[in-house]
């Protein structure tokens, strides 16, 4: 179970009911760490993992980064990376939590970006292709 407050708080027994049940049985998990696997991804596609494993000790100017993206979304995004527990944003500064640093290698990167980036299509293209209305190799 996790550390966020239920999902079932509609009042109606049946509704909650099926919410209860949807999330004990680990649906909304197995959501946030869909979200997490790309947010990593995009960690890693934009250079920020390995800027952030160099400069371990003294984190990272966040300053030094914002300006070369969108400012807004690359704040909300550390954001929910620090609430995902991945990074420390402190004093204008990003560091990785200790117990994520793993995730931030260049094998860790070049494994999750192989499976995003090459089953990802295939994973989304799959009921059309067990329906045969596209095909493996030439659609997909």
């Amino acid at each position: 179970m996790s550390n966020h407050p239920p999902l079932y708080e509609l009042r109606e027994p049946a509704s909650d009911s099926a919410w209860k049940s949807v999330e004990n049985a680990g649906v909304v998990s197995l959501i946030t760490q869909f979200q997490l696997l790309h947010a990593i991804h995009t960690v890693h596609k934009l250079g920020l993992a390995s800027e952030l494993l160099k400069a371990a000790k003294r984190g990272l100017e966040v300053e030094s980064f914002v300006t070369k993206l969108d400012s807004y979304l690359v704040h909300h995004f550390l954001n929910y990376l620090e609430v995902m527990g991945l990074l420390v944003v402190r004093d204008g500064r990003v560091q990785i939590a200790s117990d994520w640093a793993p995730y931030f290698s260049e094998v860790a990167g070049a494994q999750i970006g192989f499976y995003v980036e090459a089953y990802g299509p295939v994973i989304s293209n799959m009921p059309y292709l067990l329906r045969g209305t596209r095909c493996y190799g030439v659609d997909v």
